[in-house]
């Protein structure tokens, strides 16, 4: 939500700006075909480790001082990659680590927190700019939290396998 204002921050046009955060609609769409791809094939722990991770290089590149187009482009298209991801690495293991007899708990328990994040990150974001006048505190506490995030998700180890219910006769 706020990403644009952040380019603006750092010189970039208001059009330019509108152009580049464009990108992360389509990014995001590429991710969700390719983290669902790989959770298929790889441990689901591991690919959701890395979706959780990889903000921490698009917000550290917003950090390069004069990033110039295609450094922020870059960055811009790495933020896009991991927003596509991180609902379906948590629908995925959600399912993969607890099985599927309450899902619909289980699904809303785990949206909760991150409904929560996303209406208070751009009001979080939004008041760090106005106290420091810089987004790069923000920047600085997304980056720990998304490292934190990951390494949660890594040392989860392989899923249990679950047994299928017997169809009644």
């Amino acid at each position: 939500v706020n990403l644009q204002a952040l380019l603006e921050d750092r010189a970039v046009s208001q059009m330019d700006a509108a152009w580049r955060v464009f990108l992360i609609g389509w990014f995001s769409i590429g991710s969700r075909l390719i983290t669902g791809h790989l959770m298929d094939r790889i441990r689901p722990d591991l690919v959701g480790g890395v979706a959780f991770i990889l903000p921490t290089i698009g917000c550290a590149l917003l950090l390069v001082p004069n990033g110039g187009a295609v450094i922020q482009m870059a960055a811009i298209a790495i933020l896009g990659l991991s927003v596509g991801g991180e609902l379906g690495v948590v629908t995925y293991l959600s399912t993969r680590y607890f099985g599927m007899r309450s899902f619909g708990k289980l699904y809303g328990g785990v949206l909760i927190p991150m409904a929560i994040g996303t209406a208070s990150g751009p009001l979080l974001a939004a008041k760090v700019f106005d106290q420091f006048k810089t987004y790069t505190p923000f920047l600085y506490l997304t980056i720990t939290l998304m490292i934190a995030g990951g390494l949660a998700l890594f040392t989860l180890g392989r899923p249990p396998v679950w047994e299928e219910a017997k169809a009644a006769a």
